[in-house]
């Protein structure tokens, strides 16, 4: 029982960290890309539109801070349920790099795209959409 308890709660953290990452990266792109969308609304509001893209990353980085949590539980009962299989059927984990680090090194990573598209909107983007109307 107390094993069925750890795997289930294994699953539903492993899960629902993945359900985050993959929620977090839609609102990322959608709002990352919102301003090639239209290049007419891109004309009238001029650099403001630049707030969608910003807007994308600061939910990025308040989502790693919330997954950061879910990251530590997820983490203590990782290492319990991997215990409980040592234990009970003699299968050991290699110490690798950990799912957590591949977690922050996406985020990371979309957090850095994020950043190099807001260069290319306020450096190229904008401009040529202003000047061609």
């Amino acid at each position: 029982m107390h094993t069925e308890l750890l795997w289930s709660e294994y699953r539903y953290r492993h899960d629902h960290i993945w359900k985050v990452l993959f929620q977090l990266t839609a609102a990322t792109v959608l709002l990352a890309i919102a301003p090639y969308i239209q290049t007419q609304i891109t004309r009238v509001v001029s650099y403001w539109v630049l707030a969608l893209p910003i807007l994308g990353i600061f939910l990025l980085l308040f989502g790693t801070l919330l997954l950061r949590e879910e990251l530590l539980l997820f983490s203590q009962i990782k290492a319990r349920f991997r215990a409980e299989q040592s234990a009970l059927l003699g299968i050991e984990h290699p110490p690798g790099f950990g799912f957590d680090r591949f977690v922050y090194l996406y985020l990371g990573a979309l957090c850095v795209l994020g950043q190099s598209n807001l260069y290319v909107l306020w450096q190229v983007w904008i401009p040529a959409a202003i000047s061609a109307a």
